[in-house]
This record gives C-alpha cells, sequence and structure tokens, in this order.
C-alpha cells in the first residue's frame, strides 16, 4: 500500500497529462484507484445524491468555509473532501469500478478541473482534503480505514509490549543553562523507568553523549529490562506522550490479521510554543527505524490530550485540541472526525478547558483519567488553592463528566484525587503564584499515573499525607488485580509535566483484554 502522497492541480493550465486529461495537471500520484459509492455529509454546507454514482455540494451560508463531503461504500465514509474556501460549488461524478479495472472519473472545481486520470484515489482507503489556493488545489491522500479494516487505539489497560521513555538531553532547551534541572530531570525519568521494568520492559531513548552514563545506570535494572538506545540526532526532550507516535491496532475483518500503526499527529511544540527539529520531526523517525507503518493525520494534536477507554470514547479538552495555535480553521467537528479515523473513536466527551493556562492549554491527562470502562479519576485542586480560573476550569470539568456517557451509553462513575497542598511541594520562587491561579502552575496531579502490565506507576510529591491518600484510593479503584506503585517526581512537575506525560506505551497486535 502506498504511503500518503500529493497531487497539484493547477487550474489555470490545459495541458494533457500522460493518462490524456483535457484539463489540469496532475502528478505524484501514483497506483492509486478511484472508489465511488453513496456521499453523506458532516460540516457545513447541502449535498445532494442522486444514488447513481453523482453527487454535488454547495457551502451554506453560516458555513461556507467548511463543505465536507465524504464518499461512502454502504454508508461507510472512505474520501473527505474539505475546501478551505468552498466558493462556489464543489461536484464529483463516477460509477463504481468493475474488479479488473477502474473508470474513468471527472471532478470539478467552479467548472474548471477535469481528469481522467485513474489514480487520484486509494481504492478504499483515502482521505482527500482539498483546499484552493491562488491558483490550483492541492489534494493530499492518506490511509484511512475501509469497511474491511478496522482501527482502534487500545485503552491503556490493555497489553503492552514496551513503553517508551527518553533521557533528558543536555542539549534540549530547559536544560542548557541549567545543569542541576537537567541531573533531577534524569533522576525522575531514570525512576519511572525502573518501576515500569518491574512489568514490562522498557526501551529508553539516549543522547549518545549519555550513553556511557545510562547504561551504567540500569545495568543492574531488575525485571524486565531497560533497553538503551542511542539517539541519531540529540536534542529530545523528555515528553514522549507528545513527541512519540500515538499507536493504534489495525484490524482487517475479513482476515482478522492485526497491524501495529503509528499515528504521527504532527507535534508543533504545543502551538509553538517549544519547538524545535528533534521533537516535531521525531515521531516519523521514530515509526521508520522500528518499521511501523505510520497513519498520518491531517491535524496537529499530543498524546496527552488524548484519553481513550479502548471501547470508542475519548475525553478531551477543547482548549487544546479547537485550537488555532494547533488546528487554524479546523471546526470540532473536523477534528472528531478525524480522530475517529485515526483512533477508531465513536463518542467524544469535551471538556472547556483552559486555553493559555499552560504550555499544553489544558492537557487532559492532568486532569481526567480512564481507569477501566465506565470510572473516570479526576483530579481536584488542593485545599489550600485559592479560587483562580484553574478552579473554574476544574469545577467545569467535574461538571461536564457528570452528566455524561461514553460510548456504551454508561454514566461515568467519578472518583476525585486532590492534588496536594501547594507549600508543601512548590518552590518558593512559584509558591506566590501557584497559590493565586496565576503564571506558572507546576503538575502535580496524582491522575498522570501510568497503567502497566499489572501494575499502576503512581506520582509522589513530597507530601506526606495527601501521597499517602492518593495511594489508597489508586489500590481502590485499581483492586487487587494491578500493583500500585508510587515513584517520587520532583523535576518533571516543575517542567510542566509527569510520569503520564514522558511515557508511551506501545500495545501488544496480540493484546486482548486488560492485563
Amino acid at each position: 500500500m502506498n504511503s500518503p502522497q500529493e497531487a497539484q492541480y493547477d487550474t489555470h493550465t490545459s495541458r494533457k497529462d500522460e493518462y490524456g486529461a483535457d484539463e489540469g495537471a496532475i502528478s505524484k500520484v501514483d497506483g492509486i484507484r478511484p472508489w465511488l459509492g453513496g456521499l453523506v455529509s458532516s460540516g457545513g454546507g447541502v449535498v445532494t445524491h442522486d444514488g447513481t454514482g453523482t453527487a454535488t455540494g454547495e457551502p451554506n451560508e453560516t458555513n461556507h468555509h467548511n463543505l465536507i463531503l465524504r464518499w461512502a461504500l454502504l454508508q461507510e465514509p472512505q474520501i473527505a473532501a474539505k475546501s478551505a474556501t468552498s466558493q462556489g460549488r464543489i461536484s464529483a461524478t463516477g460509477k463504481p469500478w468493475p474488479t479488473t479495472h477502474s473508470p474513468r472519473r471527472k471532478r470539478h472545481w467552479d467548472g474548471s478541473l477535469c481528469s481522467k486520470r485513474p489514480g487520484v484515489f486509494q481504492s478504499a482507503r483515502s482521505f482527500l482534503t482539498v483546499k484552493k489556493l491562488t491558483s490550483s488545489l492541492l489534494v493530499s491522500a492518506s490511509m484511512v480505514p475501509s469497511r474491511g479494516i478496522s482501527v482502534c487505539r487500545p485503552a491503556e489497560w490493555a497489553k503492552h509490549a514496551r513503553t517508551i521513555l527518553a533521557w533528558p538531553s543536555p542539549k534540549a532547551a530547559p536544560y542548557k543553562e541549567d545543569r542541576a534541572a537537567l541531573h533531577r530531570a534524569t533522576d525522575d525519568v531514570s525512576s519511572i523507568a525502573e518501576a515500569v521494568a518491574r512489568f514490562e520492559p522498557v526501551s529508553i531513548l539516549v543522547d549518545r553523549e549519555c550513553l556511557p552514563q545510562a547504561e551504567k545506570r540500569f545495568r543492574s535494572t531488575h525485571g524486565h529490562g531497560i533497553h538503551v538506545h542511542p539517539l541519531a540526532r540529540g536534542g529530545l526532550d523528555v515528553w514522549m506522550r507528545d513527541m512519540a507516535p500515538t499507536f493504534t491496532i489495525e484490524t482487517n475483518n475479513t482476515s482478522r490479521k492485526r497491524e501495529l500503526r503509528g499515528v504521527a499527529f504532527n507535534f508543533n511544540g504545543w502551538g509553538n510554543r517549544f519547538n524545535s527539529e528533534a521533537c516535531s520531526s521525531f515521531a516519523k523517525e521514530y515509526l521508520a527505524d522500528a518499521g511501523i507503518r505510520p497513519l498520518s493525520s491531517c491535524i496537529t494534536a499530543e498524546g496527552g490530550a488524548l484519553e481513550i477507554d479502548g471501547e470508542g470514547t475519548l475525553l478531551a479538552s477543547e482548549s487544546s485540541l479547537v485550537n488555532d495555535n494547533r488546528n487554524p480553521g479546523r471546526t470540532k467537528s473536523q477534528i472528531e472526525a478525524e480522530l475517529s479515523r485515526t483512533l477508531g473513536v465513536t463518542k467524544f466527551i469535551w471538556i472547556p478547558g483552559l486555553k493559555d493556562g499552560d504550555s499544553t492549554d489544558f492537557h487532559i491527562d492532568a486532569y481526567a483519567r480512564f481507569a477501566r470502562p465506565g470510572v473516570v479519576v479526576v483530579s481536584a485542586p488542593s485545599e489550600t488553592e485559592e479560587a483562580s480560573r484553574w478552579t473554574d476550569a476544574y469545577a467545569e470539568a467535574r461538571e461536564v463528566l457528570a452528566s455524561a456517557t461514553d460510548a456504551k451509553g454508561r454514566k461515568l462513575e467519578i472518583v476525585e484525587m486532590q492534588e496536594p497542598r501547594v507549600g508543601k511541594v512548590v518552590p518558593g520562587e512559584y509558591l506566590a503564584a501557584v497559590k493565586h491561579g496565576c503564571g506558572h502552575r507546576p503538575v502535580h496531579s496524582y491522575v498522570n499515573f501510568l497503567i502497566v502490565n499489572g501494575g499502576v506507576v503512581l506520582p509522589q510529591f513530597g507530601d506526606g499525607m495527601t501521597d499517602k491518600r492518593a495511594a489508597k484510593t489508586a489500590r481502590r479503584v485499581f483492586g487487587k488485580e494491578r500493583e500500585v506503585v508510587p515513584v517520587l517526581i520532583r523535576e518533571l512537575p516543575l517542567l510542566g509535566g509527569g510520569i503520564h506525560c514522558s511515557s508511551q506505551e506501545v500495545p501488544c497486535v496480540d493484546g486482548g483484554g486488560s492485563v
């Protein structure tokens, strides 16, 4: 199957291409066959379909920038055509293709774009994005599931093959001028790795210059082992939840064959706040090195913004995803369509969140997490934290979850874990700002845990009272089938993350249920 490719249609030329198209020039698309079924509509615009393979769509008055046409076979979406301007009329005509060869297909944009080339859409597996540029249309085709393929992001409690972590790089921005912070962050990540390795293999990514130090640290690790992998390029930060691929399982519904896929969600440094080439390119480089087929996406997202129960439900904050610093011009419905395509989501539970409150714009994995199907653990503000926009955001999230149901129709059971007392865990230079809900806010959230094979790695922050309380709650929620392992972390929360933020699990292809 071909990787995502692009075709440029120049609406201002009339030269023929190699397939004899009378209008439009097509290039860079090979081995892709057209597919035709019914047409359904999502987003703005009016779509009509006569049932014979001809469909037309026009923008409406209120949402003319977001006309989406979806080709479908047996009512299943196959192709989405998105217009950046949607001025005028877009139409597509054709007929079902026989088993041995493809039909001629004609597409129009304002009556000026035509092609006969049998190579624009991928057979049953294409995602078509159409943008009207100054003088051309740019069409990107990416792999999507067909009616014979299903994709699912497993729940975190499904069986893992391994967990990915990264040692802080001396070349990464937070540590260049603060070697003490580098050492403290390295200790935190190392402690997390050693705890996870009790339950499953760990792959830890290390700058080449730090390789001897890492090998010495993990030489005597017990359990499943910590495998140190040198990085060809330095400068990678620790936040694997956001920078590493988000892994899914693709299933052929006919043969039942399963394959591990990785979604590269176009990491851009949390809305271009802290972007670097080493971090933004890491997901695609990792997939290429590991030999895992990528699943391309047209949106920007981080793994910490996506909380999934493995049964079709996703928790997310609008402030992280429906945000122009990541997805300019995209509507919530468009983002939902892409998350459904890449992760198998069927039910969305959106909380408002808080834009510009922190570098992540309110990542869900610090505020609400699935512990098992139908059960959500929520982070509650510290009893010493004053009323602020942060406490308001928590209250809004709690209210949404209290009235929500999951993809199976279950009303959510909500369990709270109260954050540590601010004065016990926040350094003096941050204390006043954190207590009043302004400025930098460390991530002292007990729900930023990591579920591993047979265990839960639970953050501890140095407040003895709340640390013990959180461990007791976790043992009650997860039960005897999971061992709760507390791990003290001090530097990662000050940098804006925690245990879950710094890790990314790789699911087993033959994983199945809870482990």
